[in-house]
């Protein structure tokens, strides 16, 4: 009885060991596999699909934090800011040392100045020489109109001296206030638009508020017994003065925005030559 007990002993321990030794060829084969598409896509510049198969990759070899590198790098190529900021969140802070960089450029993007500004302090202790320009465009695109001090160490950085360069440009236009845009507007009508840039929409709103309105005058001196003509030409000119009020106030928000826009880009593409 003894002996046909160790032989099921000994084919049960054999086929523990066979499944253990299937499971590691298969990671193996599904490892190598991933690599080798990844790459392939890669090469087709199908950037998305190959930085989710590098990150299928690296989570059959945690400790490869080169192929995360890979992973986010094509994520960024394709412009998949969100899906680098999850997967930073989901791994291991040790495995982002190679990679800090892209997460904060992908955080600053997605104006997630938190997370950004918390792994800047973390890349402060890995490359403190690195963090200064990170630090340096987050302040300013959190606040673009802030006026920004540079150390000795940032004025010898090429990347800090140009953004800065930038922010000083972005602070010397002229501010664009919209309560100046509106009151032109009340006392000129389309010059609110003309201010924005619109003197075409700015042109055409004058004449048609000018002409509307010398219609109902003149309709109301010919005809003063007969009201629905100067009615008409007169709701048509209060309804592009009132329109026109509104669409500069409109005008000058967006002016604005573009203008923070435009900065942010600016800062971000110069970022981009970094990674």
């Amino acid at each position: 009885m003894k002996p046909i007990i160790l032989c099921f002993k000994i084919l049960f321990l054999n086929l523990i060991c066979a499944l253990h030794f299937t499971v590691i060829g298969q990671n193996i084969y599904d490892y190598s596999h991933s690599l080798r598409y990844a790459r392939y896509l890669f090469s087709c510049e199908d950037y998305a699909l190959a930085g989710q198969e590098y990150f299928k990759a690296y989570k059959l070899d945690p400790s490869n934090s080169q192929i995360l590198d890979s992973a986010f790098y094509a994520l960024m190529k394709s412009e998949q800011y969100s899906s680098i900021i999850d997967i930073s969140e989901a791994v291991p802070d040790t495995a982002l040392v190679r990679s800090r960089e892209h997460v904060i450029y992908s955080a600053l993007y997605q104006n997630d100045f938190r997370f950004a500004n918390l792994q800047i302090n973390k890349l402060k202790s890995e490359q403190a020489a690195a963090a200064n320009k990170w630090l340096l465009s987050s302040m300013i695109l959190q606040s673009p109109s802030a006026s920004i001090i540079i150390d000795e160490e940032m004025q010898q950085d090429t990347i800090c001296v140009k953004i800065r360069d930038l922010l000083e440009k972005f602070n010397h236009k002229p501010p664009v206030r919209r309560f100046l845009y509106i009151l032109s507007s009340i006392f000129l009508p389309g010059s609110g638009h003309a201010l924005a840039g619109e003197l075409n929409s700015g042109i055409k709103i004058f004449f048609m508020i000018g002409i509307n309105s010398f219609q109902a005058y003149k309709t109301v001196s010919e005809h003063p017994d007969f009201l629905l003509y100067p009615a008409v030409f007169a709701t048509v000119a209060a309804g592009f003065y009132a329109g026109q009020i509104y669409g500069a106030g409109k005008l000058a928000k967006m002016k604005k925005q573009n203008r923070k826009e435009e900065l942010k880009t600016e800062v971000l593409n110069i970022l981009k030559t970094i990674n």
